[in-house]
This record gives structure tokens, sequence and C-alpha cells, in this order.
């Protein structure tokens, strides 16, 4: 729950407060995924603090990047959090065939089923067959 708030990246969840979101959260965790290969929360939850590590880890290495000579593609959207859009625009900077979309009204679960994943598919269809 606390990642959850922490990240912000469903904007729901981050304005819920605690003692609203235990609850919904408890629901949530005993939850059997819907689909087959799709992955229980109770299972991922363990996972988070990997995730932190890999971001701690990664901070201020963004010039490192300079020299990378693929194309790189950033997407972003108008309503993910302030810092996943702040690491792209700094990403944007340093690479050299970088090529940075934001996506209109998305927010970072922008690709997932529930979200848009067919804005975020043309986006992908397009870089990927630009010349």
């Amino acid at each position: 729950m606390t990642a959850l708030k922490g990240t912000a990246t469903e904007p729901m969840f981050a304005r819920l407060p605690r003692f609203v979101l235990a609850p919904v959260m408890a629901v949530g965790l005993h939850a059997r995924p819907g689909r087959v290969g799709d992955v229980a929360i109770a299972d991922l939850i363990p996972t988070q603090h990997f995730d932190m590590r890999i971001v701690r880890d990664m901070a201020d290495t963004a010039p490192e990047y300079a020299r990378l000579p693929a194309r790189v593609l950033l997407l972003g959207g108008t309503k993910s959090p302030d810092y996943l859009s702040a690491a792209l625009d700094e990403l944007a900077a340093v690479l050299p065939h970088a090529r940075r979309i934001t996506l209109q009204g998305l927010t970072h679960e922008g690709p997932e089923n529930d979200g848009h994943p067919l804005v975020v598919a043309q986006a992908l269809r397009d870089f990927f067959t630009a010349p």
C-alpha cells in the first residue's frame, strides 16, 4: 500500500486515505487472477523492493547513455506522475537518437488492458516502422 501511494502511478489509489485504501487492498490481495498467465497482486508485492532498488541504483545515470547508438522511444502520458516525465525529459536530452512522445490523457498504466493499449500500440508501430 505504501508503494502504491508513494509511486503515484495509480491516481485514484494515491488520493485515497489509508483507512479507505487498506480494506480495498485487502479484498484485492485475495482476488485470483482473471486470466491464465496473470499474476496475483499478493505475489507481486514481495518483488516491489527490487523495483525500488533499481530506481535508486539508476539515479543520476542519464549522462551514461549519451553514446547509445540505438534509436530509443520514450513514451509517457500527460497523467503520469511528474517524476516519470522528468526522467523522460532527462533521457531525451542526453540520448542522441531518442524520440519522446507524450500520450494525451494517459497514465503510467496506458499499455495495460484497462488503460489504452491500442494508443500505445500505435505509437510503437509508428516508431518501429519509421525509416
